[in-house]
């Protein structure tokens, strides 16, 4: 899910965070904390571009370590390079589309 939201506030104090709050062009809010480096150039005006997803996250408690070449069966075939090459693809496949999605919002497609 991604959205543009116009900054209206940013929160700065004696903490090493700053708040950022916005709002789309629905009304809805969003607020984030940032390290105040990383903010020192947002003002009231700017655009704020939000990224977000959910994702089920395995207990680490209960999940075991991936096998490695060492400890698969006879048979099992693990193809690492193939693996990397994959996520490799997919995160340049996942950038464009958020390049797309965001000249989209902008106006800009």
């Amino acid at each position: 899910m991604m959205g543009l939201f116009l900054v209206e506030k940013v929160l700065r104090g004696d903490s090493a965070e700053v708040a950022i709050t916005g709002v789309d062009a629905e009304g809805r809010r969003a607020r984030i904390e940032v390290p105040a480096s990383a903010a020192a150039s947002v003002r009231p005006g700017s655009a704020l571009l939000l990224q977000w997803w959910t994702t089920e996250v395995p207990m680490m408690s209960s999940a075991s370590p991936p096998a490695t070449p060492d400890e698969t069966a006879e048979g099992d075939d693990i193809d690492v390079e193939s693996d990397a090459t994959a996520e490799a693809e997919a995160e340049v496949a996942h950038d464009e589309r958020v390049e797309r999605e965001f000249r989209a919002l902008i106006g800009l497609a």
